[in-house]
C-alpha cells in the first residue's frame, strides 16, 4: 500500500468517525448562510447599503439593520428605503441606520440587534441588556435618534417619526419613555405596526416620496475616509 492509499484510508476514517459533527457543522451553518443568502440576493438591501453578503451575515450590526430593511419590503405600499445615512454635524457626522419614506412622512429607524432584556430609560444616558448574568450597556437609543432626527429635519419638509427597533430575541422587560414623540418594539411587530400607520390618511404623494429620497442619496454616497471617520469617533466617544 503506498502513501497515497495510506493518506486517503485514514481521511476517510476520520471522516466516518465524525460524521456527526458533519451533520450538526452541516445543520447549525451552512443551512442558516444558505437561507440568508436567499433572503440577502432578493433584497434591494445590497443596493442601497452597499454591503457584501459575508460583511452582513458575520456582523452583528448589519444582520439586524439588514433583516429590518427586508421586513420593510414586506409593506404592500409605496415607500422607499435607504440605509446608512451619513448627515453632516458641526463635529463631523452622524449615522442613521435606517429611513422609510412613505405617505406618513419619515420613520427615522434606529435599528439595535440585542438579545436578552432590554432595560432602559429616555432620561438614562446608558441602557442595559441582561442574558442570564451578563450585562451589557450601551448608548441610550432615543437621544441617538433625537440626534438623528435633528440633523434630517433641515434637508427634508415632511413629518418625521422615531423608530427604535430590536431583535426578535429580546424581551423589552422595563421601559420608561414617553411613546407620542417615540416608539419601541421588537422587529417581529414593525410590519404591522407600519401596516397600522398606514391605514391613516396620506400626509405627502407618491412623487413626493421619490423626491425626498433622490434629495437624501447624497448622504448615503459618502467616501470610505468619511465612514472611516465616523468610526473612529464613535470608538474614541466609547472609550471616554
Amino acid at each position: 500500500m503506498n502513501f497515497i492509499e495510506i493518506y486517503f484510508n485514514l481521511f476517510f476514517t476520520i471522516l466516518k468517525s465524525f460524521w456527526y459533527m458533519w451533520i450538526i457543522i452541516f445543520a447549525f451553518y451552512i443551512i442558516p448562510m444558505i437561507f440568508y443568502y436567499i433572503k440577502y440576493k432578493k433584497s434591494n438591501y445590497k443596493y442601497e447599503s452597499g454591503i457584501s453578503y459575508f460583511k452582513f451575515y458575520f456582523d452583528k450590526g448589519f444582520f439586524g439593520e439588514g433583516l429590518t430593511f427586508m421586513n420593510l419590503e414586506k409593506i404592500p405600499h409605496y415607500g422607499k428605503i435607504m440605509t446608512n445615512l451619513y448627515l453632516p454635524t458641526e463635529d463631523g457626522t452622524t449615522e442613521i441606520d435606517l429611513i422609510y419614506i412613505c405617505k406618513r412622512g419619515i420613520y427615522v429607524i434606529e435599528s439595535k440587534n440585542y438579545s436578552g432584556w432590554i432595560f432602559g430609560s429616555q432620561n438614562s444616558n446608558n441602557w442595559t441588556t441582561i442574558i442570564y448574568n451578563y450585562k451589557q450597556k450601551f448608548f441610550n437609543p432615543i437621544w441617538q435618534n433625537k440626534k438623528h432626527i435633528k440633523y434630517l429635519k433641515p434637508h427634508v419638509d415632511v413629518p418625521l417619526s422615531s423608530l427604535i427597533v430590536f431583535s426578535e430575541r429580546c424581551e423589552l422587560k422595563k421601559l420608561n419613555y414617553d411613546s407620542s414623540n417615540t416608539k419601541i418594539l421588537s422587529r417581529k411587530y414593525l410590519v404591522a405596526f407600519l401596516l397600522k400607520e398606514l391605514d391613516k390618511d396620506e400626509i405627502i404623494t407618491k412623487e413626493k416620496i421619490d423626491e425626498i429620497y433622490n434629495n437624501v442619496k447624497k448622504f448615503n454616497l459618502v467616501s470610505i475616509d468619511e465612514k472611516k471617520a465616523h468610526i473612529e469617533k464613535i470608538k474614541k466617544y466609547i472609550k471616554e
